[in-house]
């Protein structure tokens, strides 16, 4: 096979021969000396044969159909193909190196890459160079890339554009439902968590198993985007049992109407817990919240109050608190009434009167203590022998409970005096009057 170098050398000693041709003298192993030494034989015999520049070339493939020649290197006579040829024709087996008369090396050459034309110069993809191969590959990959590139910013630039005109149209929402009660408490999930961290890492670290995020996320499914009206106790069941304790015995003290003075009272005395005294009381002591259909899921502005619907948020879970509380209860409870409401200090309707005092466990619950408490200086609507008492009492007989009832207990009412020391009803020699 002819090297690239000699290739070359040739090519610029015949540079009417196309490149083309060039692959087909060497695909037919014309050897680059025998051509060289056969235009030397001619030039010695036939001056001017070789076709010097003044003279005008001859067309390379000016062929004429009854053209018939033979190879000076090969033996026998063979026809070059014409141009309605279909196929191409191989040439002739390789012989002796004789020469015909008359030949010369351009109607050798001619003749040689004529039969190749149509199958080679003519081919839409001619056959290249070698040297010429690298630069094609590099050229298809440097397109190949390019086009890459070209998709992909057309790519990136939709996403843009895209993005840009989803926000600038600004999304219609529906409106929050307006309600009567205040809305969710701002900043709630920061609230609730350090309530939580605080009352199982502080409080009592015995808790400190109990996983405050968890906790966060089962109360706000809870809520989150649902209707304020139609809360179920089921929304609430993971949220009770992750934050569910147990609740010492004699320690429960339940209450109505008494909120301030019952807690005011567990503060200054640790032997007894109320339901806000628990860590679902504790983070959730007035504290508000409720959910919306719509964005962002949480009514910031207003929440439902229980007389505009009964299935509130706040209400199912204070009432779910409230059972557990209930049924944790173990020994001897108490419950703290006020007597200075003229309706009456037990009302049927109240958390205690509706839902507490029935899930109180008689297997577990030995005594009931009512502590009938009354403003300082206020009216004294009841007593432990008023009707709603006897109202009370009646429930909790039913229910197999040993029920006591004091006025006044002396413990409490000391807690009410600080704030009026100088009143009659906080002299010392004041007697407290226990009924059975």
């Amino acid at each position: 096979m002819l090297s690239e170098q000699r290739l070359q050398e040739f090519y610029r000693q015949f540079p009417e021969i196309h490149f083309c041709e060039l692959s087909l003298l060497q695909l037919h192993k014309v050897e680059l000396g025998e051509v060289m030494a056969k235009r030397g034989a001619e030039g010695s015999q036939q001056p001017g044969s070789h076709l010097p520049a003044s003279s005008p070339k001859k067309p390379l493939f000016g062929f004429k159909n009854d053209w018939i020649g033979r190879s000076p290197l090969g033996r026998g006579r063979w026809e070059a193909p014409t141009l309605d040829q279909p196929d191409c024709v191989s040439p002739p087996p390789r012989g002796g190196r004789e020469e015909a008369q008359g030949d010369t090396l351009e109607s050798y050459l001619f003749s040689l890459l004529r039969r190749e034309s149509s199958c080679c110069c003519s081919s839409p993809r001619p056959r290249r160079m070698p040297f010429q191969q690298g630069s094609a590959r590099t050229r298809q990959r440097t397109v190949l890339l390019v086009g890459i590139v070209v998709l992909l910013v057309v790519l990136v630039l939709a996403v843009v554009l895209a993005s840009v005109l989803t926000h600038g149209k600004p999304e219609v929402s529906p409106k929050m439902m307006k309600w009567k009660d205040r809305g969710t408490t701002k900043n709630l999930q920061e609230v609730i968590l350090g309530r939580c961290y605080s009352y199982v890492m502080a409080r009592y670290p015995e808790l400190g198993d109990k996983d405050c995020r968890k906790i966060w996320e089962s109360l706000k499914h809870a809520f989150v985007y649902k209707n304020p009206c139609n809360i179920t106790s089921e929304d609430y069941q993971p949220l009770l049992e992750l934050a569910s304790h147990p609740i010492p015995c004699n320690k429960s003290l339940f209450w109505s109407k008494t909120n301030d003075l019952a807690h005011r009272y567990t503060k200054s005395n640790q032997n007894f817990l109320t339901l806000e005294d628990t860590l679902l009381g504790y983070m959730a002591d007035r504290v508000s919240w409720c959910g919306d259909p719509s964005a962002p899921g949480i009514n910031y502005e207003s929440c439902p109050k229980r007389s505009e619907c009964e299935s509130n948020p706040s209400s199912v879970f204070w009432k779910m608190a409230s059972k557990m509380f209930a049924e944790a209860a173990c020994g001897v409870v108490q419950v703290m009434l006020n007597g200075s409401i003229e309706a009456g200090a037990f009302r049927s309707s109240s958390i205690f009167g509706s839902i507490e005092i029935f899930n109180l466990n008689p297997d577990k619950v030995s005594a009931v203590r009512i502590w009938l408490m009354h403003d300082i200086g206020g009216p004294q609507s009841e007593s432990c022998s008023g009707h709603s008492i006897k109202r009370l009492k009646s429930i909790l007989e039913e229910r197999n409970f040993t029920i006591t009832c004091e006025d006044n207990y002396r413990p409490v009412q000391l807690l009410q005096c600080v704030h009026n020391p100088d009143h009659a009803d906080c002299r010392p020699c004041t007697n407290a009057t226990a009924t059975p």
